[in-house]
Protein backbone atom coordinates (compact mmCIF):
# COMPACT_ATOMS: atom_id res chain seq x y z
CA UNK A 1 0.00 0.00 0.00
CA UNK A 2 0.82 3.52 -0.84
CA UNK A 3 0.17 6.19 1.68
CA UNK A 4 0.46 9.88 1.03
CA UNK A 5 0.39 12.18 3.33
CA UNK A 6 -0.38 15.97 1.98
CA UNK A 7 -0.19 19.07 4.15
CA UNK A 8 -0.67 22.85 3.68
CA UNK A 9 3.13 24.04 4.88
CA UNK A 10 6.40 25.33 3.43
CA UNK A 11 8.48 23.03 5.25
CA UNK A 12 7.81 20.49 8.45
CA UNK A 13 9.12 21.46 11.85
CA UNK A 14 12.12 19.59 12.82
CA UNK A 15 10.80 17.79 15.74
CA UNK A 16 7.94 16.40 14.00
CA UNK A 17 9.81 15.75 11.22
CA UNK A 18 11.64 13.51 14.00
CA UNK A 19 8.32 12.12 14.98
CA UNK A 20 7.37 11.57 11.36
CA UNK A 21 10.53 9.89 10.34
CA UNK A 22 10.07 7.39 13.48
CA UNK A 23 6.35 6.20 12.07
CA UNK A 24 6.90 6.43 8.77
CA UNK A 25 10.15 3.35 9.80
CA UNK A 26 7.79 1.56 11.84
CA UNK A 27 5.22 1.30 9.24
CA UNK A 28 7.98 0.87 6.64
CA UNK A 29 6.96 -3.26 6.48
CA UNK A 30 3.42 -3.20 5.97
CA UNK A 31 3.29 0.64 3.29
CA UNK A 32 5.10 2.70 1.84
CA UNK A 33 4.11 6.34 3.33
CA UNK A 34 5.30 10.06 2.31
CA UNK A 35 4.61 13.42 4.01
CA UNK A 36 4.29 15.99 1.10
CA UNK A 37 4.06 19.35 2.70
CA UNK A 38 2.62 21.86 0.01
CA UNK A 39 2.91 25.52 -0.07
CA UNK A 40 -0.08 26.33 -1.80
CA UNK A 41 -2.48 22.75 -0.91
CA UNK A 42 -4.36 24.03 -4.14
CA UNK A 43 -1.95 22.83 -6.76
CA UNK A 44 -1.46 18.89 -5.48
CA UNK A 45 -2.35 16.97 -8.29
CA UNK A 46 -4.09 13.45 -6.86
CA UNK A 47 -4.08 9.98 -9.32
CA UNK A 48 -7.81 9.02 -9.27
CA UNK A 49 -7.33 5.98 -8.79
CA UNK A 50 -6.41 6.24 -5.15
CA UNK A 51 -8.55 6.44 -2.53
CA UNK A 52 -8.68 10.00 -0.80
CA UNK A 53 -9.95 11.23 2.26
CA UNK A 54 -9.26 14.92 3.98
CA UNK A 55 -8.62 14.65 7.42
CA UNK A 56 -9.95 17.86 9.40
CA UNK A 57 -10.96 18.92 12.80
CA UNK A 58 -14.78 19.47 13.53
CA UNK A 59 -15.83 16.51 11.76
CA UNK A 60 -16.69 12.99 13.95
CA UNK A 61 -12.61 11.19 14.89
CA UNK A 62 -12.00 7.79 13.22
CA UNK A 63 -10.57 5.32 15.80
CA UNK A 64 -7.81 2.60 15.44
CA UNK A 65 -9.88 -0.08 14.64
CA UNK A 66 -11.85 1.81 12.45
CA UNK A 67 -9.11 2.93 10.40
CA UNK A 68 -8.06 -0.77 10.36
CA UNK A 69 -10.88 -1.90 8.76
CA UNK A 70 -11.00 0.86 6.26
CA UNK A 71 -7.51 -0.15 5.21
CA UNK A 72 -8.31 -3.59 5.03
CA UNK A 73 -11.18 -3.05 3.42
CA UNK A 74 -8.98 -1.04 0.91
CA UNK A 75 -7.21 -3.72 0.21
CA UNK A 76 -10.08 -6.47 -0.32
CA UNK A 77 -11.16 -3.44 -3.05
CA UNK A 78 -8.05 -3.48 -5.04
CA UNK A 79 -7.51 -0.14 -3.89
CA UNK A 80 -3.13 0.32 -3.56
CA UNK A 81 -2.94 4.13 -2.52
CA UNK A 82 -4.55 6.31 -0.29
CA UNK A 83 -4.06 9.82 0.22
CA UNK A 84 -4.71 12.24 3.09
CA UNK A 85 -4.53 15.54 2.45
CA UNK A 86 -4.47 17.78 5.71
CA UNK A 87 -6.45 21.19 5.27
CA UNK A 88 -6.55 24.23 7.16
CA UNK A 89 -9.68 25.05 9.04
CA UNK A 90 -10.45 27.77 6.25
CA UNK A 91 -11.05 25.32 3.96
CA UNK A 92 -13.37 23.17 6.17
CA UNK A 93 -15.75 25.82 7.07
CA UNK A 94 -18.77 25.84 4.85
CA UNK A 95 -17.13 22.30 2.75
CA UNK A 96 -15.32 24.51 0.50
CA UNK A 97 -12.42 22.51 0.09
CA UNK A 98 -15.13 20.61 -2.43
CA UNK A 99 -14.23 23.39 -4.86
CA UNK A 100 -10.77 22.84 -4.87
CA UNK A 101 -8.90 21.37 -8.31
CA UNK A 102 -8.04 18.15 -6.59
CA UNK A 103 -11.30 17.93 -5.57
CA UNK A 104 -13.27 18.18 -8.31
CA UNK A 105 -14.68 14.85 -10.07
CA UNK A 106 -13.16 12.96 -7.32
CA UNK A 107 -15.37 10.86 -4.52
CA UNK A 108 -13.80 12.36 -1.04
CA UNK A 109 -14.49 10.99 2.13
CA UNK A 110 -13.65 12.74 4.99
CA UNK A 111 -12.83 12.29 8.83
CA UNK A 112 -10.78 13.59 11.89
CA UNK A 113 -8.07 12.52 14.12
CA UNK A 114 -8.63 14.26 17.28
CA UNK A 115 -11.26 16.68 17.88
CA UNK A 116 -9.17 19.26 18.81
CA UNK A 117 -7.79 21.96 16.37
CA UNK A 118 -4.34 21.01 15.66
CA UNK A 119 -1.73 22.27 13.10
CA UNK A 120 -0.95 20.73 10.31
CA UNK A 121 2.45 19.63 10.64
CA UNK A 122 1.27 17.98 14.29
CA UNK A 123 -2.07 16.24 12.42
CA UNK A 124 0.45 14.81 10.53
CA UNK A 125 2.25 13.16 13.18
CA UNK A 126 -1.26 11.72 14.79
CA UNK A 127 -2.17 10.57 11.79
CA UNK A 128 1.29 8.66 11.48
CA UNK A 129 1.10 7.01 14.85
CA UNK A 130 -2.99 6.05 13.84
CA UNK A 131 -1.74 4.59 10.51
CA UNK A 132 0.98 3.05 12.59
CA UNK A 133 -2.09 1.24 15.28
CA UNK A 134 -3.96 0.24 12.33
CA UNK A 135 -1.57 -1.62 11.01
CA UNK A 136 -0.72 -3.26 14.22
CA UNK A 137 -4.56 -4.36 14.76
CA UNK A 138 -4.32 -5.46 10.80
CA UNK A 139 -1.47 -7.76 11.69
CA UNK A 140 -2.29 -8.83 14.77
CA UNK A 141 0.50 -6.85 16.66
CA UNK A 142 0.40 -5.54 20.20
CA UNK A 143 0.77 -2.20 19.70
CA UNK A 144 2.27 -1.29 23.43
CA UNK A 145 5.82 -3.73 24.06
Amino acid sequence: MDITIYLENKKIDRDYNLALSEYKKRISTWCNLKIIPEKNIEKITLKKSAKTYVVCSQKETISSTDLADLISNLNINGFSSINFIILPDRYILMDSWKSLNFAKDMDIEYFAVSSFNLEGDLTAVVLSEQLYRAYTIINNITYHK
